[in-house]
């Protein structure tokens, strides 16, 4: 399947309208059939796929259609596919859980790495200093992953046409994992008090 580039027309600044107007003209298409590559690493090493449109988007079926009626429900859903020099990863192997779990055992210890975390929460950046070589997971794939899962879940579960300039007005779910209860996972397994199976007690990792 021929990938669509819209990396030229995703500033990390407008991460979401211009992700949102790129991708738009094609929320009628099948479930998961056009595939857009949306970022990578300098090295391109570690790139980012996404397929759209996602299992959530769907029409609204109202009884009564309105000028001012939102026909549209998680209009942006989209599923996220790494690539790592140039092999295609499983999704299954980038849940919430496993990346959680590949955090505890493999990388909570690295001071630097856990600096690139809260820059990306916080702005959606990613350092294009020199990856430390830790085990598990690529650490500069981890993170664009996570950049990726966590705009997923924004437009899933906390923004929609009132708060970003996007081209179709659309509702949210209500429930997520949500980028900032993820942060706060990541943040209690690195504390070393709480771990992953801990952290599945109070947030649904999936």
């Amino acid at each position: 399947m021929k990938e669509i580039d819209i990396r030229g027309k995703i500033k990390t600044e407008s991460i979401f309208e211009d992700l949102t107007k790129a991708i738009d003209p094609y929320k009628t298409k099948h479930t998961n059939s056009i595939t857009f590559l949306v970022d990578s690493s300098p090295s391109e090493n570690a790139k980012i796929l996404i397929t759209y449109p996602g299992k959530k988007v769907q029409k609204r079926t109202l009884s009564r259609i309105a000028a001012n009626s939102v026909l549209w429900q998680n209009a942006y859903d989209f599923a996220v596919v790494p690539v790592f020099k140039g092999q295609k990863q499983k999704i299954r192997d980038f849940t919430f859980e496993k990346m959680l779990r590949d955090f505890e055992t493999q990388k909570k210890q690295d001071g630097l790495f856990w600096e690139d975390i809260v820059a990306l929460y916080q702005e959606n950046k990613i350092s294009v200093r020199q990856f430390p070589e830790l085990s598990g997971i690529n650490a500069q794939l981890f993170l664009y992953v996570l950049k990726w899962l966590w705009i997923q879940e924004d437009l899933n579960y906390k923004l929609n046409h009132n708060k970003i300039n996007c081209p179709t007005r659309y509702k949210t779910e209500k429930t997520g994992v949500g980028r900032g209860k993820f942060f706060a996972a990541l943040l209690l397994v690195k504390s070393g008090y709480f771990t992953t199976e801990d952290c599945k007690k109070i947030i649904a990792l999936y």
